[in-house]
């Protein structure tokens, strides 16, 4: 029996993890990276970081990544990177790619993915 892929049961998860790409010289602006480092010493975990975006359904996890990004917060990655919907799209394509090896028979529709995208992304207006 197929099961049907439905948007509000996707948990979306952002995290700042470490980055690999180094903070000097990928800017223009010695100056802005001198408060890029500050803020990564005042414990702010997304002043440097790599962005890892989870997918979660049925007990499969879809992932996607955005390098290089420097922000006060999630809230402020989410407000102003513009990069959200791609990722967030990226990380559910990659969830259904892992469910179809799997073997599993998922009843899921372009409109369903864009549902779940739409209600992530929203949240960001929530807050």
């Amino acid at each position: 029996m197929a099961r049907t892929f439905k948007p509000d049961e996707v948990v979306f998860k952002l995290v700042p993890e470490e980055e690999d790409i180094q903070l000097e010289g990928h800017y223009q602006d010695p100056e802005l990276e001198r408060k890029i480092w500050a803020d990564l010493e005042d414990g702010n975990e997304w002043a440097w970081t790599y962005v890892k975006v989870t997918a979660s359904w049925a007990g499969f996890t879809g992932r996607a990544g955005l390098g290089g990004c420097s922000y006060k917060s999630e809230a402020d990655f989410r407000a102003v990177s513009g990069y959200l919907p791609q990722l967030l799209e990226e990380a559910v394509d990659d969830l259904l790619r892992q469910i179809e090896e799997a073997g599993w028979d998922v009843t899921c529709t372009e409109e369903a993915v864009a549902e779940a995208v739409a209600r992530e992304v929203g949240k960001e207006n929530a807050a």
